[in-house]
């Protein structure tokens, strides 16, 4: 499993943003732990501001972009 967060987010800076990202990823993975999701099948991913999926000038590309992706590889 691996999870990534490439979220931007906010007009926040780019730390802001950054750590943003890193705690999203962080709280998924504690959510899968605490529900026996062993944390050696995950390889976490902190995106921050690279590789939006949608554009920051609306409010629904922000929204679209405000998310965590998980993969499960086979």
């Amino acid at each position: 499993m691996e999870l990534q967060c490439r979220p931007r987010v906010s007009d926040a800076s780019q730390e802001y943003n950054e750590d943003l990202s890193k705690r999203r990823v962080d709280n998924v993975a504690k959510y899968a732990t605490d529900n026996s999701v062993s944390s050696r099948r995950m390889s976490l991913d902190y995106k921050g501001e690279n590789n939006p999926v949608s554009t920051n000038a609306t409010d629904q590309g922000k929204a679209d972009n405000r998310r965590v992706d998980i993969w499960e590889h086979k």
